[in-house]
């Protein structure tokens, strides 16, 4: 049992977020109002972080050439994960890395996958839906032989896909969704639209519904950087032959929609605008 009884409300609700989202900002925790006050906020990170044995760890990235100097990423350490288990939070649901390192080329993808997360988990709890399942790219898993794998794997007889995150919810009126997300940095249309073919082999094979043992049909939700990326990928789309209930199984919104409703203001595979996730 750890000494939880100075643990602080403002530290428990740090742990909470990072045992959630496993890596944030302090903008990110901001927004979830982990704390009212940016500066106790910075106050609380430094002394987790500055402890002799830490509870909160971070990663520094520098500065990036014309964007200037990057937000730190936090992390829940080992002991921190097990004073949060202390508190009646069940060890399995507690993300912390058991490996630390830079992923530089990955830091933006990484960030807006989980400002996703944040979208979805706050429109949950504004309509009284509830998140079951999220799993991202950068969450582990452990084979026989101990060798990693992304939890967001899926295989089929010949193909597999690894997602960007796999999540599912239910709604208040007691129904659930599985879907998958993508996250589209850049402007190489071509390559989404190669990955979405590689989506059109998984529907056809039921393969992700096989795995979650779900009784009806995935969504996959595609979020671009750049508007215009989007539009280029729906142009590529649109040639191609693909079954109007193929069709209807992707969702596209540009990332600066995010912060709106999560179930409107989607568009069509092929550019129909306005359509509900739902």
């Amino acid at each position: 049992m750890q000494d939880i009884e100075r643990t602080t409300p403002t530290e428990i609700a740090v742990y909470e977020a990072l045992a959630t989202y496993r890596y944030l900002t302090t903008q990110q925790m901001l927004k979830l109002k982990v704390s009212g006050s940016e500066r106790y906020l910075y106050s609380t990170l430094r002394d987790l972080r500055n402890r002799k044995k830490r509870t909160v760890g971070s990663l520094d990235f520098g500065a990036m050439p014309t964007v200037g100097r990057l937000p730190i990423l936090y992390y829940l350490t080992e002991h921190g994960a097990s004073i949060l288990e202390d508190y009646g939070r069940a060890w399995e649901t507690i993300k912390h890395p058991k490996r630390v390192r830079l992923f530089s080329s990955d830091y933006f993808h990484r960030i807006r996958t989980i400002d996703f997360q944040i979208a979805l988990r706050q429109w949950a709890e504004m309509n009284s839906a509830n998140v079951d399942l999220f799993n991202t790219y950068f969450d582990f898993g452990q084979l026989k032989g101990g060798r990693a794998y992304p939890k967001t794997r899926v295989y089929w007889k010949g193909g597999s896909l690894v997602p960007d995150a796999l999540f599912s919810f239910t709604t208040e009126d007691g129904k659930q969704r599985l879907c998958t997300f993508e996250m589209h940095n850049g402007g190489r249309a071509d390559r989404l639209a190669n990955q979405v073919r590689q989506y059109v082999e998984a529907i056809h094979k039921e393969a992700i519904e096989t795995v979650y043992q779900y009784d009806g049909a995935v969504r996959v939700l595609i979020v671009c950087e750049k508007p215009e990326t989007q539009t280029a990928l729906q142009k590529i789309m649109a040639k191609e032959n693909m079954a109007k209930s193929i069709k209807q199984r992707f969702f596209l919104k540009p990332f600066y929609e995010l912060g709106n409703d999560f179930v409107d203001g989607w568009e069509s595979i092929d550019g129909e605008k306005s359509i509900r996730l739902f």
